[in-house]
């Protein structure tokens, strides 16, 4: 059964609720730090309306040690924070108000931006999911540059820059705002992209009860690593991602 921890902000609204119709949406873009604990933490979040209005643009207060900004990825560095006091806690005071009338909320790979804002939101449509794709496994999903070539007819951003978390709300909603009014209907090839080398230091391990602590991973689990740890709620089991400083001891 699924449980919600109580810093989660939880959208709730009636299946007979007017709100259930509205058709009004607005696109969200995060950025996240790796912290001592292994866990993600929240530095940056734009969103954008359909008009690409900007609606929110924060740099947030992680309030824990980070142990990687991940600079080359999220373009923040250590002192980008300096002074931050916007909290986590305020920026879903913002999403609550922003969502409060059944809004749509839009994403790329949405799943890791509702983890990072601790957000339970049902009205939302994540363009990762929206478009057909030629071959490939199932679950190989496009990254949004790929989609922004294809049915945009540009990239969001170059070979090796960092993300722009304003750049890719607007890209999201503009994917979703072409799909609405043009259709979009034949199939796109999944193009093979190039994984930067930060992220092949990463491994996956899952079905972890959640009785295990992080202490015991890092027992068991050899090399100097940070344990990355996602929780999913489906029968008590949690996920991680050991991430390895040295390139050669994730290989």
């Amino acid at each position: 059964m699924k449980t919600v921890k109580q810093d989660w902000l939880v959208t709730k609204l009636s299946k007979k609720s007017k709100a259930m119709r509205s058709n009004e949406m607005v696109a969200v873009d995060c950025e996240m730090v790796l912290c001592e604990d292994g866990a993600e933490a929240l530095v940056r979040v734009c969103v954008v309306d359909r008009n690409l209005q900007v609606k929110l643009d924060e740099l947030v207060n992680p309030n824990k040690v980070v142990v990687d900004y991940r600079t080359e990825i999220t373009g923040i560095t250590a002192k980008d924070l300096e002074g931050i006091t916007c909290t986590l806690a305020d920026i879903q005071k913002s999403m609550k108000k922003l969502l409060s009338h059944g809004t749509i909320l839009v994403g790329h790979s949405l799943n890791n931006d509702l983890q990072a804002l601790k957000l339970d939101h049902a009205r939302v449509i994540d363009t990762s999911f929206i478009f057909k794709f030629l071959d490939g496994p199932l679950f190989r999903r496009p990254s949004l540059n790929n989609l922004c070539k294809f049915i945009l007819g540009y990239e969001v951003r170059k070979k090796g820059a960092p993300h722009n978390c304003l750049d890719d709300a607007c890209a999201a909603m503009k994917l979703v705002l072409a799909k609405i009014e043009r259709g979009f209907d034949d199939a796109i090839p999944l193009v093979q992209e190039d994984v930067p080398e930060i992220e092949m230091a990463k491994l996956l391990l899952h079905r972890i009860p959640m009785k295990v602590p992080s202490e015991e991973l890092h027992r068991i689990i050899l090399g100097d690593c940070a344990i990355e740890r996602q929780v999913e709620y489906i029968y008590g089991f949690f996920f991680c991602f050991p991430f390895f400083w040295n390139f050669s001891q994730g290989q």
